[in-house]
């Protein structure tokens, strides 16, 4: 999809200098008539749930506003539980009740609540059930409390400056 300007691509992920296989940038946006269609969130080492609340706030709220899409199509990835051996960063099985919430009332704000998750990655098997069943909780209409705080951070400042000739943000 990375020039194509009919998909809006968004992936929150682990900074690819700390983490193979090196891709997923902040200037990775896109090229020819896809160029700003890309975008990815490199979070820093150690990120969890107010980290990622934030970026959903700052970045995935207003891009698909602006965007307007017919579909969500979300790859569900578990490697960013906090004891997943593959990443550093720090979610909570909670966090994937509360992300699959949000995407699913974007999803009905914006595409008459249109949304598919596919499971991928996870490597800690008893966080993956818990998980994916947070997740079909909440794709059944469960709510989960949200972090008690939405932690803003530099990466999402640089992301805005990266996007300001393509976005609104």
């Amino acid at each position: 999809f990375y020039d194509d300007p009919s998909v809006l691509y968004m992936s929150l992920h682990q900074d690819p200098l700390t983490l193979y296989p090196g891709t997923g940038f902040i200037d990775e946006v896109g090229s020819g008539e896809g160029n700003g269609y890309t975008v990815n969130v490199p979070l820093p080492p150690e990120s969890g749930d107010a980290e990622y609340m934030g970026a959903m706030k700052e970045i995935f709220v207003p891009l698909t506003e602006q965007f307007k899409p017919e579909l969500f199509a979300v790859s569900a990835g578990f490697d960013a539980y906090v004891d997943d051996p593959l990443t550093q960063l720090r979610l909570s099985t909670l966090a994937y009740g509360w992300l699959t919430r949000f995407v699913v009332e974007q999803a009905e704000r914006l595409c008459k609540g249109r949304v598919v998750f596919v499971l991928e990655g996870g490597y800690v098997i008893d966080a993956l059930a818990g998980g994916v069943v947070n997740v079909v909780r909440a794709m059944t209409g469960e709510k989960f409390p949200p972090p008690t705080e939405a932690r803003h951070l530099r990466v999402v400042d640089e992301l805005k400056q990266a996007l300001a000739n393509y976005w609104k943000l």
